[in-house]
């Protein structure tokens, strides 16, 4: 470790995180500490303790502790901004961009904003929240709007869905709900509003040529992971068949989606690094696509990462 400060520096960092976010009011932080104070009086008792210091430095622990606090730091200030910005904030009216539509039901539709002024103060500007409405909104589009702000709640049985925790992982603030709604003429193109009128474009494809609505909402699951018109007694059969991961992108169809790019690259007469830069593009656009999820990024990180170091494609 003496040799490899970023593997300490990244080590202290990750450890500052989950403290951070986790771990600061568990007694199960302070346990697993106390065990590992235990174990190395253990070892130390019968004198192998110079396998330790091969890990146990001065200047590795200074790295490690600087590292955890700068990362801690960060952490509790976001969660101290992300728990406090909206407090006494129920009625709102703003101006904000719509940048892509995250669920459409029945009776609703769900859109991912960027807030540019909220109760004319701009501390809000680029804070990002969930809007419901019925209104048919497009990507791109400014508008102004009048509603109530929701914050999330967490989880209310034990070991249940966080919905507060989902939200906060990806940078949403809570949820407005309004039908008062003016959309202005101009509007406003960035990758994010880029990507979710090709993820439209998708959905409008598919459920056009397909007579079948059932079928049609399975395809989109399995595709691009949109779930949200499937319904409850089709996702329970998935589960029961132990087929519910076809629903969740993953791992499965980053594969597919490597092995067809590749195949369909095999018959064009281009360099091997030239190859790879494509199917990264790909893949990197195809994680976009399917709203980012946790999941979909460790399977897009991990096989771009294989893809550098292999000589072979």
């Amino acid at each position: 470790m003496n040799n490899r400060p970023f593997l300490t520096i990244t080590l202290g960092y990750v450890i500052g995180i989950i403290y951070g976010l986790y771990l600061i009011t568990s007694i199960a932080f302070y346990i697993i500490i106390l065990i590992c104070i235990l174990i190395l009086i253990y070892l130390k008792k019968y004198k192998i303790n110079k396998y330790i210091n091969l890990f146990i430095k001065k200047e590795n622990i200074l790295i490690f502790i600087i590292s955890f606090v700068i990362s801690f730091g960060i952490t509790s200030i976001l969660n101290y901004k992300y728990d406090k910005l909206f407090i006494g904030i129920d009625k709102c009216e703003g101006i904000a961009i719509v940048e892509e539509q995250t669920k459409q039901k029945d009776n609703y539709n769900q859109y991912k904003i960027k807030i540019y002024e909220l109760n004319n103060n701009n501390k809000y500007k680029n804070i990002r929240v969930l809007l419901n409405t019925k209104l048919d909104l497009e990507s791109g589009s400014q508008i102004k709007f009048k509603g109530e702000f929701k914050k999330a709640e967490e989880s209310r049985n034990y070991k249940g869905f966080n919905y507060k925790q989902y939200l906060k992982s990806n940078g949403i603030y809570g949820t407005i709900g309004s039908n008062s709604i003016t959309i202005a003429n101009k509007k406003s193109y960035n990758i994010g509003t880029i990507i979710s009128s090709c993820r439209k474009y998708v959905i409008n494809v598919i459920k056009n040529n397909f007579k079948d609505e059932n079928n049609a909402n399975i395809l989109l699951g399995i595709l691009i992971g949109n779930d949200d018109n499937i319904l409850e007694n089709q996702k329970e059969a998935y589960r029961k068949s132990s087929l519910s991961h076809i629903m969740a992108v993953s791992g499965l169809h980053v594969s597919f989606v490597i092995v067809g790019i590749s195949k369909f690259l095999s018959i064009i007469s281009i360099s091997k690094k030239s190859k790879k830069i494509i199917i990264i593009i790909i893949l990197v656009f195809f994680c976009l696509l399917v709203g980012s999820t946790p999941s979909v990024k460790r399977a897009c990180i991990m096989a771009i990462l294989t893809l550098i170091s292999r000589n072979n494609i």
